[in-house]
């Protein structure tokens, strides 16, 4: 019970690493615990014995979790906000990073109302201020990270940044940032529209030639020419397209 008292007081967003590593530690303590309650209450059940209840165990689980919740949010962001800006941003997932954002923040907003008068506050406030700041490039890592952007799109989007711009495995973040691409997202997001829907063409195109490789047409004779038998399954082919 003082190990997790003493959450209240930890608010150096510096020493992430160590009050995770102290969450996680806790929490298996809480996790052994709570085997051992179950072990033992099917024990009191075998002799017909009412269930102890444990509450104190309960109790300090039921304190913990607000702290579990923001060191294990500051520690996830910590290892992921790197990645964002100075990983591949080939690799980057908008939508998952969006779904991340999303529910760290929810998190967040419910521990301030939990944590006003507590030094961890300081911790939530500083990471939603972050995630807050973040949250509108995502719509950009989504229009840039469009599978159907081809040459001719990154050609335009340069045309539109007034700088050159090359898609490679290495490029990051940062450095489309630098490129202030944040200033030209709307018409980004338009180019980006307009290669989606050439992209879902392509794929209809492709899906339809692959569809026809394995037709077979079957010739009969009639009348000195030839013409199609079994045409049925041609002729729904063709509906479909």
């Amino acid at each position: 019970s003082l190990e997790v008292d003493r959450f209240r007081t930890f608010y150096d967003e510096s020493k992430v690493d160590e009050y995770y590593r102290k969450v996680r530690d806790i929490q298996e303590l809480i996790d052994t615990y709570n085997e051992r309650i179950v072990l033992y209450n099917k024990r009191e059940s075998l002799f017909l014995l009412p269930p102890t209840s444990y509450s104190s165990i309960k109790e300090i689980e039921k304190n913990f979790e607000p702290y579990k919740e923001l060191w294990t949010v500051a520690y996830e962001y910590s290892q992921q906000f790197p990645q964002w800006h100075e990983g591949m941003f080939q690799g980057l997932d908008a939508d998952l990073i969006d779904k991340n954002v999303t529910k760290w923040s929810q998190k967040l907003a419910k521990l301030t109302k939990l944590m006003k008068n507590e030094a961890s506050v300081t911790v939530v406030e500083s990471v939603s201020e972050k995630l807050d700041a973040f949250r509108p490039a995502i719509p950009l890592i989504a229009a840039l990270r469009n599978p159907g952007l081809r040459d001719r799109h990154w050609k335009k989007i340069s045309n539109l940044s007034g700088k050159q711009l090359k898609m490679t495995d290495e490029i990051t973040f940062n450095e489309l940032l630098r490129k202030n691409l944040q200033d030209q997202l709307v018409q980004i997001q338009e180019v980006s529209e307009y290669a989606s829907k050439e992209y879902r063409l392509e794929k209809q195109m492709e899906r339809m030639q692959n569809e026809w490789k394995t037709v077979q047409f079957e010739l009969a004779p009639y009348s000195g020419t030839y013409i199609l038998k079994s045409v049925d399954d041609i002729q729904q082919l063709l509906d479909d397209h």
